[in-house]
């Protein structure tokens, strides 16, 4: 209801809005009209007067046919519209020119006009060279006592005039054109009308050419509806049309229409959106805060949240409702927080009883192996022993041949390595106690590299070693030490083969996190043994350190087993990081000696 007198009011505005533009369009084209009308029918009355003026001046001259072929073509050539212009005798023939003598105008109807004493105009024709229209002009010449003594003829070239005409600053579709009253058109923007076409039978003409001037939108000759005005010209059988058409006339009220649209459309929604705003201050809170309770329910609590800065009852509930979901969500948190705790806990728990199963089973393991060394020991080494004085003595008292020289040398080196297992079996399960003295971190690395260097050569493979600054001492046992760190780098040459990178980096580091505290709070030494090797899966990393197992067709799996033994017992870590095609990087983590 609000939206009505706004509605008629836009109404009527459209309806004055179109009087006026048509108005202003209706006056526009009639003074347009007027102009030109005024251009040619001044045109028209100056070459009237040029003829006279020509017949005048030939009627003083006399039969000269000199002095009348010059001034005829001194008119001509000056004012550049006459196609023609010629002088004729009472019999037809040129007073002067090439066809002095022939009467060739006697049938042309402005000489018969001339000799009545009339002057004459004719319709308007194509020119001679079909690229434009002219018409005919005469008058007669008269002798001093008025009797009439011949005539001037002139054909007129409108093209000059026309294309004026034809000029007009009227939007995009405005035009002028000239037209017959039988309907020819004589002069038009586009040339192939001109002469060619007949439009006396559309209504449009029928329109042009009536009377009265009440209805000033028509269709025109393209079934264009249009605005236009007309006027006749003075004189002839002509009308000068202007038309511009009704859609770019009324564009202004096209424009105010769509604004006037867009105005009510515009309230429209406004005050459906002020409608909905009020109906929300009412109806809203309340949906709120039954989505708030519906979040609240399944444990949403960042949904429940809402706005109770109202001071109504509204506000009032939404305020208990906050303060209940306050309480709902700190008791759900101490819930959280106390089973977080727990499960805390207990997967610290289950941490601990994994590392104490893998002990357990590593110690059944050691146990084992304790047990088999002790019974190789006593099965295997004494008579070890013997056989090998005997190979020994026999070496200096048999005198044997080349072959049995060379078996007798691989039986005393196979003794020799069953020695060695042996010697490894009750090393990894009966270790010695650590000599702890203060060792030079440094110096013990390149101890070690001194003792791989030469086999490295060998293999073709680089060593890059990298000191850290200031290295702590470490309290250690320097040759068990020194044994895990060989014992890393020769496996790690053995997995590049040949040509390839050893690194080996010595610094400082932070202290690991460890499950149970180390004593000293001091600094750690990071120890980096890495190879460009072939690189292990994951599966493989796993079961490094447990005895007896190993890669290698001649290895005993004690070697990795030993150099985790040590680096454990100096309190430090030892971590494997080995991808497939990556090579492996075996770390040691030690901790350095205290202050004290």
């Amino acid at each position: 209801m609000s939206l009505l007198p706004l509605g008629l009011i836009g109404a009527f505005s459209l309806r004055i809005a179109q009087e006026i533009i048509a108005t202003q369009v209706a006056n526009q084209l009639d003074n347009l009209a007027q102009d030109k009308v005024n251009l040619l029918e001044r045109w028209l009355a100056e070459r009237d007067a040029d003829i006279q003026v020509v017949a005048e001046a030939v009627s003083r001259a006399g039969p000269d046919p000199a002095f009348v072929e010059h001034y005829l073509e001194s008119v001509r050539t000056h004012y550049r519209v006459y196609e023609q212009l010629v002088a004729a005798d009472l019999d037809g023939r040129p007073v002067a020119g090439s066809h002095l003598g022939e009467p060739i105008y006697r049938g042309e109807a402005w000489f018969r006009e001339a000799l009545a004493g009339k002057t004459y105009r004719s319709p308007m024709m194509r020119a001679a060279d079909r690229q434009g229209s002219v018409f005919w002009i005469s008058t007669p010449i008269r002798r001093t006592d008025g009797e009439v003594a011949g005539a001037i003829g002139a054909a007129v070239d409108t093209d000059s005039i026309l294309s004026d005409i034809l000029q007009l600053s009227l939007g995009r579709t405005g035009e002028s054109y000239l037209v017959s009253l039988d309907g020819t058109f004589l002069a038009h923007k586009e040339p192939h009308r001109i002469f060619s076409e007949n439009i006396s039978q559309s209504g449009s003409f029928q329109r042009i050419v009536s009377a009265t001037r009440a209805r000033r939108s028509y269709l025109d000759y393209r079934d264009v509806s249009v605005l236009g005005a007309w006027r006749p010209v003075a004189g002839t059988d002509w009308v000068l049309v202007v038309e511009q058409d009704e859609e770019e006339a009324f564009a202004g009220r096209t424009r105010l229409r769509r604004a006037v649209l867009g105005a009510t459309a515009a309230a429209f929604f406004a005050s459906v959106l002020i409608a909905w705003g009020f109906a929300l201050s009412i109806v809203g809170p309340i949906k709120r805060l039954r989505l708030a309770a519906g979040a609240l329910e399944r444990g949403d609590f960042q949904s429940s949240r809402i706005r109770g800065d109202r001071r109504d009852e509204i506000g009032d509930l939404y305020r208990a409702f906050l303060k209940m979901a306050g309480e709902l969500k700190s008791r759900q948190t101490s819930l959280e927080r106390t089973v977080d705790q727990k499960e805390t806990k207990l997967l610290e728990t289950s941490r601990r009883l994994e590392r104490t199963e893998a002990m357990a089973v590593r110690a059944e393991k050691l146990a084992a192996l304790g047990q088999l060394a002790a019974g190789v020991a006593h099965e295997v080494r004494n008579p070890l022993a013997s056989l090998k004085l005997y190979l020994q003595s026999l070496e200096s008292e048999a005198d044997l041949s080349d072959e049995g020289r060379e078996d007798h040398r691989v039986a005393l080196s196979q003794v020799h390595r069953m020695e060695a297992t042996i010697s490894r079996f009750l090393g990894f399960a009966r270790p010695q106690e650590p000599v702890p003295a203060l060792l030079d971190a440094g110096a013990l690395l390149e101890e070690s590299l001194l003792i791989v260097a030469p086999r490295a050569h060998k293999q073709g493979i680089r060593i890059r070693k990298e000191m850290g600054p200031d290295l702590p001492p470490i309290l250690g046992d320097r040759q068990q030490l020194a044994e895990a760190l060989v014992n890393l780098m020769i496996n790690a040459l053995e997995a590049m083969g040949k040509g390839g990178l050893l690194t080996v980096s010595i610094a400082k580091a932070s202290r690991p996190e460890r499950a149970a505290p180390v004593p000293g709070p001091g600094p750690w030494i990071r120890i980096v043994v890495e190879d460009t090797g072939e690189g292990m899966p994951p599966e493989v990393v796993e079961k490094l350190f447990d005895p007896f197992f190993t890669t290698k067709p001649t290895g005993t799996g004690l070697g990795l087993p030993i150099v985790h033994q040590t680096v454990t017992g100096h309190g430090g870590e030892v971590r494997v990081v080995s991808r497939p095609g990556e090579g492996t990087r075996f770390v040691l983590l030690l901790p350095a000696a205290d202050e004290g």
